[in-house]
């Protein structure tokens, strides 16, 4: 049986509501694993059971589907899994990804 690592988080969990909104806006309200703009939804880089905190440099804008999959997963683990699925090729996911955590968040 594994024991799942506890960690102490300097964040809450879900981000506001003015921070998901900039985000999205950062993101051009596009899922950026599959290009999608339904359902959309903040999602943590490193996730929140591994530690990741609710910053700008840690969220992205992804559809509620692809949220869901990726979970827990590692980026590149999930990218992996896109790219195997059709979903996106690997390569352009990782650097979408890394993209977007550089720009700063616009003023809304």
């Amino acid at each position: 049986m594994s024991r799942r690592e506890v960690f102490e988080h300097k964040t809450p969990r879900h981000p506001s509501r003015a921070l998901r909104y900039a985000i999205f806006l950062r993101d051009g309200f596009r899922c950026v694993y599959c290009r999608s703009m339904v359902d959309l939804t903040a999602d943590h880089v490193l996730a929140w059971a591994r530690g990741g905190e609710t910053e700008a440099d840690n969220l992205v804008c992804a559809c509620l589907t692809c949220n869901e999959l990726k979970g827990e997963w590692p980026l590149d683990l999930f990218a992996t899994l896109c790219q195997r699925d059709g979903i996106g090729r690997k390569r352009d996911i990782m650097r979408r990804v890394d993209r977007l955590l550089r720009r700063p968040l616009p003023k809304p």
